[in-house]
């Protein structure tokens, strides 16, 4: 950066500025980490422009603590008029790079870090979600949603958040807190609250602080069959989705095989839009499913109709791989192409409905039966 400060507030270039140097240097740390130029150079101006206050008002130019910068927030800059600009203008961008600034030096050793005080109850959170992690297998995004109702319980508590002291809490204290806090939660939304509180207790029970007589405290909201819109549909309405398909319209083939794939298999819309050449083993006659939401892979047996239906998409409606030119002809040309790492299917078009429906019925013995793709 070889730039004047703007407005001729300094008629120097910046290495030659109060705290040009690191004013350079964050503008460099900032395009590293993919900030756009403009940013960059704005920033940067923020800090020239503190380097000359420092200089002016304190004959100074290092930023020996926070509380300068505290200072020139509060003071000079809501009524600066240095950029020749209406009073105010301009004030954000000039917080947001002395932000950066400050976390520059703390790294750097310039000024002292921030030690912030940790909450009592940050050691019961993090050991509960070791526990959900390790032991109980969840999911990130599950583990995330508990440690929110979690946290929001106990500092409901104030500082009786020992174990001795929530584990003599009565059942009404939970239930009082779930009313508070579930009042404006949907059923699964205030399940999820339910089980974060249940599974704690349960967790300060094997820790061998008791609490077992709080396990279910709060009670899960019942779904009652038949009271919402049906969430799977029968076999016979899949048999007459799939019959609906027209293979000979465009994408017809790749909805056909999206659609066997989602009702034999259960899968998601996202697992089989994740799909790739390589996802299908035809030696094995295997199919490999990768799960976004878990990030964990499966493999399943690959059914002849799944596999008769994935390969006439491929062989007669996929079009060509840029990479390579040309289509697989067979399952063998299929493996060979599968290093290009290619998807075997886009996302389609008009995706109305419950998206979950079609894969949550039982597993059709029509659909899983015969033998593999590759022994036609």
């Amino acid at each position: 950066m070889h730039e004047a400060f703007w407005n001729g507030l300094f008629d120097v270039r910046w290495e030659e500025a109060p705290l040009g140097a690191e004013a350079i240097r964050l503008a460099v740390r900032l395009r590293e980490r993919g900030y756009a130029e403009r940013t960059c150079r704005d920033y940067g101006h923020a800090v020239v422009h503190l380097g000359g206050f420092l200089q002016e008002e304190r004959g100074s130019d290092q930023v020996r603590d926070e509380e300068v910068v505290a200072d020139f927030l509060g003071g000079h800059l809501p009524g600066c008029r240095c950029y020749r600009l209406p009073v105010g203008r301009g004030e954000e961008p000039v917080r947001r790079g002395l932000g950066h600034l400050l976390v520059m030096l703390r790294e750097e050793g310039a000024i002292a870090p921030v030690v912030a005080d940790e909450p009592p109850y940050q050691a019961l959170i993090e050991g509960y979600c070791r526990f959900l992690r390790r032991d109980r297998g969840l999911a990130e995004t599950t583990v995330v949603n508990y440690r929110r109702y979690l946290r929001d319980f106990l500092v409901s508590r104030g500082a009786a958040v020992s174990p001795a002291e929530l584990v003599a809490l009565s059942a009404d204290d939970l239930l009082a807190f779930g009313r508070q806090r579930g009042a404006g939660l949907g059923r699964t939304a205030w399940n999820h609250l339910a089980t974060a509180l249940s599974g704690f207790y349960r967790w300060l029970d094997l820790c061998g602080h008791g609490g077992a007589q709080l396990v279910g405290a709060v009670p899960l909201r019942r779904r009652y069959q038949l009271a919402g819109v049906p969430c799977a549909l029968s076999w016979e309405q899949v048999r007459r989705l799939l019959g609906a398909v027209d293979l000979g319209e465009p994408n017809g083939r790749r909805n056909y095989a999206m659609l066997l794939l989602i009702a034999s298999y259960g899968l998601r819309g996202c697992e089989v839009r994740a799909l790739r050449l390589n996802d299908l083993d035809w030696a094995r006659d295997e199919i490999v499913i990768f799960a976004p939401k878990t990030g964990r892979r499966r493999a399943l047996p690959l059914t002849r109709p799944v596999g008769e239906a994935v390969l006439d998409y491929l062989l007669a409606e996929r079009p060509p791989v840029a990479a390579s030119g040309s289509l697989p002809v067979q399952p063998a040309a299929a493996r060979a192409a599968a290093e290009q790492d290619q998807p075997v299917a886009g996302t389609p078009a008009g995706q109305g409905g419950h998206r979950h429906r079609p894969r949550r019925g039982a597993y059709p013995a029509s659909l899983a039966g015969g033998p593999s793709a590759a022994q036609r």
